[in-house]
C-alpha cells in the first residue's frame, strides 16, 4: 500500500523545483528502470510483487539500499505515474553530479551543445541519439529542457546513464573550449551543404538550436563552420525537427 506522504513526494517530483531541492528524479517502465539500476542510486522503488520476484540476482543487488514499496496493482502505481498507461514499476533515483567543463575537455572527442531545446521529447531523443553515436558529453543552455524531466527520462530510453549532461552559460563555456582549439560547428540556413563538407569529429563542438528560433545570435558568432542540411524540392515546412536534424548531422560526422 502506498502511504499518502510518499504519494505526495513522488507526485512532487514531476516539478523541476522539487527535483532540484530533493536532488531526485523518477523513471517508469520495466526496461528503463532495469537499465538505470546500477548506474544511479535507487532511493525508492514502487513495484508489484511479481516484478520484484522477476529481478535477476545481479539487478536485485542494486536495490538493497532502496526503500521498496509493494503496490497491490498497476492502478495503485497510476496515482503517481506520469504515463497514460502505468507500468508495473516506478523508481526514484538520486541525481548524479555533473562534470566540469575542464573534465569534459580532457575526456571528450566531440561535444554536443544544445541552445534552448525546449520540448522534452526532442531533448530525450537527442540524448538517445548522442548515446548511439558514442558522444559522452552534452552541454546545455540554462533554458534547455531539464534532463530529469520525466518525459526526457522516458524518451531517452536509458541513455542518460551513458551521457553526461551539464547546464552552463553556453557562450562563455564554448569560448573557453575554443581557446583549447575546439572547432565549433552549427546548423544554419546559410551554411555549407553538410553532404559536401566532410565535418571532422575530432575536438568538435556541434551546436543545435531552439525548435522555433534556431541558434541564438551570440552563439552564431562562435561558429567556425556553419552547416546546412539541404532540402529536396520545395518543402511546405520551413524547418526540420531538431532531434531529426541532430541525428542527420551526427551521422555525417561519423560517416567521415
Amino acid at each position: 500500500m502506498l502511504p499518502k506522504a510518499k504519494n505526495k513526494l513522488f507526485n512532487s517530483l514531476s516539478h523541476k523545483k522539487f527535483r532540484d531541492e530533493l536532488n531526485l528524479f523518477t523513471a517508469e517502465g520495466d526496461k528503463l528502470v532495469t537499465d538505470l539500476l546500477g548506474h544511479f542510486d535507487c532511493k525508492y522503488l514502487v513495484a508489484e510483487q511479481k516484478w520484484i520476484d522477476n529481478l535477476t540476482a545481479n539487478k536485485y543487488s542494486f536495490i538493497d539500499q532502496a526503500e521498496i514499496i509493494i503496490a497491490d496493482s498497476k492502478e495503485e502505481i497510476k496515482k503517481i505515474s506520469t504515463l497514460n498507461t502505468p507500468s508495473p514499476v516506478f523508481a526514484v533515483f538520486t541525481q548524479p553530479k555533473h562534470k566540469t567543463t575542464r573534465d569534459i575537455s580532457s575526456s571528450s572527442q566531440m561535444i554536443l551543445a544544445l541552445d534552448t531545446i525546449q520540448d522534452p521529447g526532442n531533448m530525450g531523443t537527442i540524448i538517445r541519439t548522442a548515446d548511439w553515436f558514442g558522444i559522452k558529453d552534452i552541454i546545455c543552455s540554462y533554458a534547455t529542457a531539464d534532463v530529469f524531466n520525466p518525459k526526457v527520462v522516458q524518451s531517452s530510453m536509458g541513455a542518460i546513464a551513458n551521457v553526461n549532461i551539464s547546464y552552463c552559460e553556453l557562450k562563455s563555456t564554448i569560448s573557453e573550449l575554443k581557446k583549447e582549439r575546439w572547432h565549433v560547428y552549427g546548423t544554419l540556413l546559410n551554411g555549407k551543404n553538410i553532404y559536401k563538407s566532410q565535418p571532422d569529429k575530432t575536438k568538435a563542438i556541434l551546436i543545435m538550436g531552439n525548435e522555433g528560433k534556431g541558434i541564438s545570435e551570440p552563439l552564431i558568432e562562435m561558429i567556425d563552420t556553419p552547416l546546412l542540411i539541404p532540402s529536396s524540392g520545395n518543402p511546405i515546412s520551413d524547418s526540420m525537427n531538431v532531434a531529426i536534424a541532430t541525428a542527420i548531422t551526427l551521422s555525417e560526422f561519423f560517416r567521415n
